[in-house]
């Protein structure tokens, strides 16, 4: 709470003090002026200002003379805390501790000092963490610090997976309307419903006797149509929680008939399954926790067709990509690169049109969808790579819109300046880039019309780029990411035109290795991001135009899949990972509920072109007629005119 300056320091203050203050413990006596303390909160404006029976009190002052004030008796037990207070209304500052701090608030709402309550909300945010979050939260509900439980709400919900194993609050929780407020939220975030339960039976657990009153109730919050079909088989139906409440058996066995024909579409049939309003409800996803997004690109690699302006947002949960309303203002590119620190994307270079190369760069907040320009890079660049190393942007080779460079340059988010490091040992456009074990690695490209199977290595602490190992085959404009200790470079362009298959990179060996099987679709210019130990490879071009296909590699199964696919074909496109988005909502698919209709749809075969009223009319004539076939995957599908199939135009 700024101060005038002349209260902050009480030796500019030439009035003596015409106020004593004690707490409940009488000592110590604090001298202060009435109009100090009215500067900070109503309650002493009132007080003083119509009150006029202030007793008296007999103090000496300095130098021993007797001195007659008024004062007045705060209902303060700890007198260090009386101290803060009055050191607070002269300075508007505070010095705050975690072991005084929930006292302090108490002492400043009880006497309406609201800027002191301000800062001491803003000193426990800062400290959130989940051993606290919880006894944060509940003393922020009864003290109605409306701000600090919004955002220690907020916190548990981002954070429950790492809460609930490690917190002896959460054990020790007796608010039960915060843990059925917490399993019902669509923005409670796990890594998998399965550990949602296992946090309700551990809760359960602890205080058996007293608590398994509140199994059933809380049971119906689990979304068991989220659980992989073997841990609910195996882990779920065999506990003896389960066993002895009928009610929540029958709604799992539900669940599992009900998903089980949901994903088998077009399998026999044998026995009928009716979706009531509590199955539908087990089968709703909850909110993700981070968001990839997908700027640019075009739908034709001819260079009279501009980029998509259009933003989509992809949620992995729904499996669903949304249009967003982050356009910017000053129009689309392709063939740029973007980059993530925090909450913002930034945008770097690209071009619109074969002229329009760029080196202005563009920051994206997030939080306020608002796009401001940066300081633009040292050189023009399209088909250039990126990365993010400690928090600076590295901007990697690419085309100036005369010729291909080596040249590599970093950017600095604190000082918004752009420096030069060591350039590559070959000059490259198209070429890929990710970071591993603190090196960025570069692979393939394009130079002098001969397609690259080189790849070199940078050393961020000596300033060197190192040649590795040759890729066994030659690729322009491949994808490439990081995973598992590996480097990866999928598809590109070579000699022989495009291709589907992928090979890794073992630093360890100074080896690549093909990896097994290939996409479905051979293609270049695509966008590539790693999520949840998947590599998303995302657009592209084949050869056609662009692509709206999204391909997944699965480095657990060592296979590819094909995923949702995009809303508009994107060749040169960027695609970004953002974690833990403070507004989530705005950016994940928003009609969750919806989802369970469409699958519901879909397994009722309803074409594309059925208008929503006939789709609902069909959905509630059929569904006794649809019956129970195998269990399949944990998950929503997609809509099946937006999966498994490739773009043929």
């Amino acid at each position: 709470m700024p101060q005038p300056l002349f209260l902050k320091d009480k030796a500019l203050i030439k009035a003596p003090p015409d106020l004593c203050v004690i707490g409940q413990s009488l000592e110590p006596k604090f001298r202060v002026h009435k109009l100090i303390l009215m500067c900070i909160s109503p309650y002493f404006q009132k007080l003083f200002l119509y009150r006029r029976d202030l007793k008296k009190l007999s103090l000496s002052d300095e130098v021993g003379q007797q001195q007659i004030l008024e004062y007045i008796q705060l209902d303060l037990v700890n007198p260090s805390v009386l101290s803060v207070i009055l050191d607070f209304a002269y300075s508007g500052q505070v010095k705050m501790d975690l072991e005084r701090v929930q006292d302090l608030v108490i002492a400043a709402d009880m006497y309406d000092i609201h800027g002191l309550v301000e800062e001491a909300t803003t000193f426990l945010r800062s400290c959130l963490n989940p051993l606290n979050c919880i006894g944060i939260f509940s003393f922020a509900q009864a003290y109605n610090c409306l701000e600090l439980e919004t955002s220690s709400k907020r916190y548990i919900l981002k954070n429950f997976e790492r809460i609930w194993p490690e917190s002896e609050e959460f054990l020790s929780l007796m608010d039960v309307h915060l843990l059925q407020t917490l399993l019902s939220s669509n923005f409670l975030y796990t890594k998998d419903e399965l550990s949602n339960w296992q946090c309700l039976i551990k809760w359960i657990e602890f205080d058996t006797s007293t608590r398994l009153g509140h199994f059933e109730a809380l049971a119906d919050l689990i979304r068991f149509g989220l659980i992989g079909a073997f841990s609910l088989q195996q882990e779920v139906l065999c506990h003896p929680f389960i066993e002895s409440h009928q009610r929540i058996q029958n709604l799992i066995n539900e669940v599992i008939l009900a998903r089980s024909m949901l994903e088998a579409w077009e399998r026999p049939t044998t026995s009928p399954v009716h979706l009531t309003a509590s199955v539908k409800k087990q089968l709703v996803p909850r909110f993700p926790k981070d968001i990839i997004f997908v700027f640019g690109g075009r739908a034709l690699d001819v260079e009279f067709v501009s980029p998509e302006k259009e933003v989509e947002s992809y949620d992995h949960r729904a499996e669903r990509w949304r249009k967003v309303p982050l356009e910017d203002p000053s129009g689309p590119r392709d063939h740029h690169q973007v980059a993530v620190i925090g909450q913002c994307i930034y945008v770097l270079g690209g071009h619109h049109g074969p002229v329009n190369v760029y080196n202005s760069c563009r920051r994206l907040n997030l939080n306020t969808r608002e796009w401001y320009e940066i300081a633009p890079m040292r050189e023009k660049r399209a088909f250039h790579a990126s990365v993010i190393f400690n928090d600076h942007i590295f901007a990697i080779g690419g085309y100036n819109g005369s010729w291909r460079v080596d040249t590599v340059e970093k950017y600095d988010v604190n000082l918004n300046q752009w420096s030069a490091i060591a350039s590559m040992n070959e000059r490259r456009s198209g070429a890929g880039a990710t970071v591993l074990d603190g090196k960025i690695y570069v692979a393939g490209g394009f130079r002098d019309l001969s397609y690259l199977s080189t790849a070199e290595c940078y050393n961020p602490v000596t300033n060197v780029w190192t040649m590795i190992a040759d890729m066994n085959k030659s690729r322009s404009s491949p994808a490439v990411v990081a995973l598992n200790g590996h480097v990866y470079v999928i598809g590109g362009l070579s000699n022989h035109g495009l291709l589907s298959c992928a090979e890794r990179y073992d630093p360890r060996t100074d080896q690549w290795t093909v990896i097994e099987g290939e996409m479905v679709e051979k293609k270049c210019s695509a966008a590539a991001v790693v999520m949840d130990g998947k590599i998303l490879v995302i657009g592209g071009w084949n050869g056609i135009g662009g692509l709206r296909t999204v391909e997944i590699w699965c480095d657990q199964s060592k296979s590819w899949c094909l995923g949702t696919k995009l809303i508009k074909r994107r060749t040169g496109c960027a695609a970004c990972v953002v974690h833990d988005i403070t507004n989530i909502e705005d950016y994940a698919y928003p009609n969750r509920e919806s989802i369970v209709q469409e699958r519901i749809m879909n397994a009722l075969g309803l074409s594309e072109g059925e208008n929503q009223e006939s789709r609902k009319a069909n959905v509630e004539e059929n569904l006794e007629g649809i019956n129970r076939n195998s269990i399949l995957a944990s998950d929503a599908p997609n809509r099946r005119m937006d999966r498994m199939e490739l773009d043929r135009s």
